[in-house]
């Protein structure tokens, strides 16, 4: 999974700095057919909170955790709806959420859990002194 995100971050990459100017021109340079660029191309659209969970991946991880075709179904969503359905289908993201690192920028939202088990999202509220 770590592998195809990183392609998909080059594969922009290239576009945006018009070393290649099409999705077709990357399919024929990488062997691929545009519609998997495409998809490939899809996984840039996660958000930052999920590309973190993907490449906190140890290697090893079986594919059948973490799928592609689960992330991209993500990436038709908005951001705070990604941390929502994450936390509820890609196992792991949840322990992820709780165990990072600190240094989550008071933008990027969290996902807490109500009383009847439902998820939402919620800004951090920074404590004076902090």
């Amino acid at each position: 999974m770590v592998a195809f995100l990183e392609q998909a971050v080059e594969f922009e990459r290239l576009l945006r700095t018009r070393e290649v100017r099409f999705r077709a021109g990357l399919a024929a340079r990488s062997g691929i057919s545009a519609m998997r660029v495409t998809q490939i191309l899809a996984l840039t659209k996660l958000a930052p909170d999920v590309q973190d969970f993907v490449r906190s991946l140890p290697p090893g991880t079986p594919e059948r955790r973490v799928t592609e075709r689960s992330l991209r179904v993500l990436t038709t969503m908005p951001p705070e709806e990604q941390l929502l359905h994450a936390s509820r289908h890609v196992p792991g993201f949840d322990a992820f959420l709780v165990l990072r690192p600190a240094g989550r920028g008071p933008d990027r939202p969290r996902v807490s859990h109500g009383r009847r088990g439902s998820s939402r999202a919620t800004t951090p509220v920074q404590h004076i002194g902090e």
